[in-house]
Formats: structure tokens, C-alpha cells, sequence
């Protein structure tokens, strides 16, 4: 069949199948108006879903951690980290001010984003809380400067600040996870989604690295010891993780990483290993 025939035959199969003028069609699941009465939704795979809102935050709440005594730590995307008081209970309660001691910006003027925040496994003998974050600079592209630091979190306020791992290198302002694992040893996520940062061992961005609980660099890392190679790090070939964990039982970590247009992956993550990147 000629090839201007084939298309009129698939312009008129088209106009066929499209509803009469003045007919609407539903396509899609209903837009929900969020409320302070319980509410019902759908989403693709669930109906009938049912929300009860127990807190509203003016800023993204980026990370949720719940403390023993059953307050909850929140960090907040461009904020700080705030504390919901009995947040397990039937009436958890925002405190109205983030807490003090958290980093607003350099000493050059650059401003804080905080990413992370984790807690010591003997946080109640310690009260050490440890945080990532940016330091966003002036230029374009959301480049900034990546940091990890700790202090000790006591009656609301985060005290004696210690930067444990930095970098003169800007890259990407992405995003970062903290964890420590069953050896006692805090991972840090980093991203490289943009040029080859991911596949050099002096750039720390687009790896996992792994420190002691005091910033000091195990000297069981893959790489220490090796000329021009960060010691910090662990893993290599990241994109941009954005989930980082331990697995019950084993101890073994995964991480969950963006790829571009697709792609994703959920890696288990092995000393040394290249996850290829770019």
C-alpha cells in the first residue's frame, strides 16, 4: 500500500477513536485537596488509601528519625532539623523552632543545606548526632562544597560542631545519605551525576565513603594507602543515591541510585566494587 494511503488510514483510525466534540473524558486518578479531617485516596496500585494528617512543616521534610524516648527528628531540605515531641503518640506536637546549633553558612558566606542526619548507635551515652550537607556557592548550576560534620545534641541544641570529612572540590549540589553499619563504621552516600568525578579516587563525589565514628579513616578502606586516592572511600561509579540501608539479619548494605531517563538500580554494596558510573 502506497505510504500517503497508510497515513490517511491512521489519521482517520485516530479521529474514530477520539470522543464527540463536547465530551469530556476522566483519564488519570481524582486530585485530592489535602485536609485536617481524614481523607481518602488512590493512587495506581492501591484505592481506598486513607490519610490522617498529624503534621504540617514549612519547609520538605527530608529525613525522618525517630529517637527511643519516641520524639522524632525531621531534617528539612534548606532548613534545619526540627523535633516532634511523642510522635508515635495520637497528638504528636511540632517544637515551633528548628534546633540551635545547626550550620547556617560558612564563614564566607555561603549558606547550609542540610541533607542528612544520623545517630550514634550509643547515642544515649554519647548524644552524638552526625549531619550532612552543601555549602551552596554563588555560581550558577547548583554547584557547592559537600560536608560532614558531627556535635552532640543535649536539651535541644546541637553543641562542640567537628567537621569530619570536606572537600576544596564543588560539584553538583545533590543529595547524601548516612548510615552506620553492624561494624560501626558511618557510610556516606555522595553524587556525581554530571562529568567523570564518579570514576576518580581523588574526588570523593559519586562514592560511598566510609570513616570512623570520629572522622578518622579506617585503615581497612580498599584504597588507603594509595597514591592520590581519597581514603575515605569505599565504593565508587555513583550516579545519585538516594537510599542508603542495612539489611536485617546479614548486615549487608544496599543503596538505591538514580540513573539518567531510567535506570535505577538497587545495589548491594561491595568493598572496593565499581557500579560504572558514567
Amino acid at each position: 500500500m502506497p505510504m500517503l494511503k497508510m497515513r490517511h488510514l491512521a489519521v482517520l483510525s485516530l479521529l474514530c477513536a477520539a470522543p464527540a466534540l463536547g465530551q469530556t473524558m476522566n483519564v488519570g486518578l481524582k486530585s485530592v485537596t489535602m485536609s485536617s479531617e481524614p481523607y481518602i485516596f488512590e493512587t495506581a496500585e492501591q484505592r481506598d488509601v486513607k490519610v490522617t494528617l498529624l503534621l504540617k512543616f514549612t519547609k520538605t521534610p527530608f529525613k525522618l528519625l525517630f529517637m527511643d524516648n519516641g520524639d522524632l527528628l525531621v531534617a528539612e531540605r534548606g532548613g534545619g532539623i526540627r523535633i516532634v515531641r511523642g510522635a508515635t503518640s495520637a497528638s504528636p506536637e511540632l517544637d515551633p523552632t528548628p534546633i540551635e546549633g545547626t550550620p547556617t553558612k560558612r564563614e564566607t558566606g555561603e549558606p547550609f543545606e542540610l541533607l542528612d542526619i544520623a545517630l550514634h548507635p550509643r547515642f544515649a551515652e554519647n548524644n552524638l548526632i552526625y549531619f550532612s550537607g552543601n555549602y551552596i556557592l554563588p555560581e550558577g548550576q547548583r554547584q557547592a562544597h559537600f560536608i560532614v560534620m558531627s556535635g552532640k545534641l543535649a536539651n535541644g541544641r546541637i553543641t562542640d560542631l567537628k567537621t569530619l570529612v570536606k572537600t576544596d572540590e564543588a560539584s553538583f549540589a545533590g543529595g547524601s545519605r548516612l548510615q552506620f553499619g553492624m561494624d560501626g563504621k558511618l557510610y556516606i552516600t555522595t553524587g556525581a551525576p554530571f562529568g567523570d568525578a564518579a570514576q576518580r579516587l581523588d574526588s570523593i563525589y559519586g562514592k560511598i565513603l566510609r570513616i570512623n565514628d570520629d572522622g578518622s579513616i579506617p585503615s581497612d578502606n580498599p584504597f588507603v594507602g594509595q597514591p592520590g586516592a581519597r581514603g575515605e572511600i569505599y565504593t565508587l561509579g555513583h550516579r545519585d543515591q538516594i537510599g542508603l540501608t542495612v539489611r536485617p539479619g546479614t548486615g549487608e548494605l544496599l543503596t538505591t541510585e538514580h540513573g539518567p531517563n531510567g535506570g535505577d538500580e538497587v545495589n548491594l554494596v561491595r568493598k572496593g566494587a565499581n557500579y560504572g558510573w558514567p
